[in-house]
């Protein structure tokens, strides 16, 4: 596999260069805020064909620098050339659902244009979500939901400030799935982004997504860079799998790793799914490498547990 050029450090002394910047000097408060989102849906039409899998992709885009140190000494040209890439790989993947981080709106330090819209543009997205846990005079950059799939809602939060670190947080997005027998079922598909620096301030983020999802019963797909991996004393992943209801493909690998030799990116699915396929991407278009995978609804065979509701059952609960 292809070693990433950036390393934890850089990322450290970045943090620090930026923090000041971003988060001033705001007070923590004890749960995520909503935040506006920034929303283009080219294409309002429903699918006419059932899909029995989805595609998924998940990636940290580094704010559009690939692997270079900083997007900061980057021509818009060399972040659009980044952005191709991306957009090629995720047509060659086909994928129904991208969760991307690090993702910038206009920003003068990474283009001044909308990354989100490009890639959708540009890759076929027909909804493009994006909302801002950063938004600066010189920049906004937060995470966002691409879908070929019909968005129903969908909204975005900020986690409590945890001065020096920058503000992290996530979006969700309500898609509606057609299945082959004509049946529709609402799933929560959430990109997500966690602090680098403490184990605490990710629980504490763990805590305030799991209390905003906790009232919503629709199957559940979580994607991101949660900066924890499974192996090791941290209860980050445990926790939001114990908390959220959530599983993922063997949490003990030592070969999917996402960052240098840590698996940090993870994709997490609620009891009704589960993984067909499930690997990463040694294609270099971040300082993270993206993860792909194949999910389903779990057959409805009494061992492996129950199909998620369909759109009539969700409606009444």
């Amino acid at each position: 596999m292809l070693r990433l050029t950036s390393t934890y450090t850089n990322r450290v002394l970045l943090a620090g260069l930026f923090a000041l910047l971003v988060v001033g000097c705001s007070v923590s408060s004890s749960s995520a805020r909503l935040v506006s989102k920034h929303t283009i849906f080219l294409s309002q039409q429903e699918p006419v064909m059932g899909q029995d899998s989805l595609t998924l992709v998940s990636l940290n885009m580094a704010h559009g620098r690939a692997d270079s140190f900083s997007q900061v000494f980057l021509s818009g040209e060399e972040i659009t050339s980044n952005l191709s890439e991306i957009s090629n790989f995720l047509e060659s993947t086909n994928a129904d659902l991208v969760a991307l981080q690090e993702l910038d709106g206009p920003s003068s330090w990474s283009g001044n244009f909308s990354h989100n819209d490009y890639l959708a543009a540009t890759a076929g997205y027909a909804h493009s979500i994006r909302s801002d846990y950063v938004d600066q005079p010189w920049g906004q950059y937060g995470s966002g939901v691409l879908s070929k799939l019909p968005v129903k809602e969908s909204f975005g939060a900020v986690f409590s400030s945890a001065f020096p670190s920058p503000d992290k947080g996530f979006t969700l997005a309500e898609v509606r799935w057609l299945l082959p027998d004509g049946d529709t079922v609402n799933v929560d598909v959430v990109s997500v982004h966690l602090d680098f620096s403490r184990s605490s301030v990710r629980e504490q983020q763990i805590q305030e997504l799991t209390d905003t999802l906790k009232d919503r019963n629709n199957p559940r797909i979580l994607m991101g860079d949660f900066n924890s991996d499974w192996l090791g004393s941290e209860l980050t992943l445990k926790t939001l799998s114990q908390g959220a209801s959530v599983h993922t493909f063997e949490p003990d690998s030592t070969s999917l790793v996402t960052y240098g030799d840590r698996r940090l990116d993870w994709i997490l699915l609620s009891p009704e799914l589960e993984f067909v396929d499930y690997h990463h991407s040694d294609k270099i278009m971040s300082d993270h490498l993206a993860i792909v995978a194949r999910v389903r609804l779990k057959p409805e065979d009494g061992n492996t547990g129950p199909v998620a509701p369909t759109l009539a059952a969700q409606e009444q609960l």
